[in-house]
């Protein structure tokens, strides 16, 4: 609501009423104040949301490039007569894949490393003997698959698949399962 103020010279009576310019002050009532209010909630509800819709657009960008480990799968309990698989998947997300390892209580065993000459690389461990040129091992940029057999008590133990990821972040990603051999 405007209201129509006379300046304060006005006062002045020999100044003649009609030499007398009128000004405008804005003045508010109590609804008009909470109308503004709510109009102004409003713009920053809006604003609000658009820094939401921001903020989940960079998060879902983030996962988007990053290189995550998306399953792992060591059997609980074998027996020692079984030939076992054990499988990891992942997600390069915009990585290159560098190398995918296998690891038995923090040793490596096994090694696939597709950007070098030799891209598969066994290591001896203990209680760990992984079956070669079998139609089960399958490593590729999205899964990595090997068999174990000839188990005995040692095979018992946590299994890691380590991922990693290229130059220049070689980002890295792992899982872990525990497995337990019984029998003999």
């Amino acid at each position: 609501m405007l209201n129509l103020l006379r300046p304060a010279e006005t006062t002045n009576p020999t100044i003649p009423r009609r030499a007398v310019k009128w000004r405008y002050r804005n003045t508010y009532t109590h609804a008009e104040v909470h109308m503004s209010s709510f109009a102004a909630l409003g713009r920053m509800m809006r604003l609000n949301g658009r820094l939401t819709a921001a903020v989940l657009l960079l998060q879902a960008l983030t996962l988007a490039r990053c290189l995550q480990l998306t399953e792992i799968t060591v059997p609980d309990v074998v027996d020692v007569r079984e030939t076992v698989t054990l499988s990891c998947s992942y997600d390069m997300g915009t990585h290159k894949l560098n190398s995918v390892k296998w690891y038995k209580d923090e040793r490596e065993f096994f090694r696939y490393s597709p950007l070098m000459p030799k891209s598969l690389m066994l290591f001896d461990v203990e209680g760990v003997t992984v079956l070669q040129n079998s139609t089960g091992q399958i490593c590729n940029q999205f899964m990595c698959s090997i068999q174990l057999h000839r188990l005995n008590i040692r095979s018992s133990g946590s299994y890691r698949c380590e991922i990693s990821g290229d130059a220049p972040e070689f980002k890295l990603a792992h899982g872990v399962g525990n497995m337990t051999v019984a029998g003999k």
